[in-house]
């Protein structure tokens, strides 16, 4: 089952430092001092590791 439904995500609160959860190979949220939630990518290329914002969690769909 996965990790990553709407009720988790919702109650990840935000701590005094930026931290990311992670689900399955690259896949995961980064949470921000101020709360706001992002999908972000983690993958490799030429031998280095990278990270590529998708979007934030809960956006409208006109904003995305």
């Amino acid at each position: 089952m996965p990790k990553f439904t709407d009720k988790y995500i919702a109650g990840l609160k935000a701590k005094s430092a930026r931290y990311e959860k992670w689900e399955g190979d690259g896949f995961g949220v980064r949470v921000t001092p101020r709360g706001v939630k992002t999908f972000v990518w983690l993958y490799h290329f030429d031998g280095k590791s990278r990270r590529m914002t998708l979007g934030r969690y809960r956006m409208k769909g006109d904003r995305i």
